[in-house]
């Protein structure tokens, strides 16, 4: 166990310095300067937390809106739909009689078999 004396000891300047006897430290010039600091430090810190805090619960929202209601099947399906369409609306451009796919290589077989 501690003695009571060195406790007491201990507590001498801490004592003093919550009674306000002892205010040497104050005086100095630098004080002043490390209080502001410290305090643009400080309020720098908490800005900073708040906005990452911010982050954290927008993060959190897509998360489970992204999880929960996904797009992705529904979207899926309209693009291979409109795959399919496209493909054949182009099957049937290429294969008309007027087709410029038709007139060109017509004329490419013409050239080489003459």
């Amino acid at each position: 166990m501690a003695n009571d004396g060195n406790e007491k000891d201990e507590l001498i300047g801490f004592k003093d310095f919550l009674d306000g006897e002892d205010k040497s430290f104050l005086e100095q010039p630098n004080f002043k300067k490390r209080i502001n600091s410290d305090f643009e430090l400080v309020t720098f810190l908490q800005h900073e937390s708040t906005r990452i805090s911010n982050h954290i619960e927008t993060f959190e929202e897509k998360v489970y809106i992204l999880k929960n209601y996904s797009q992705f099947p529904n979207l899926l399906v309209e693009a291979e739909t409109q795959n399919i369409e496209h493909r054949v609306e182009a099957i049937e451009l290429c294969t008309r009689e007027d087709s410029p796919l038709f007139m060109n290589l017509s004329g490419v077989f013409a050239n080489f078999f003459k």
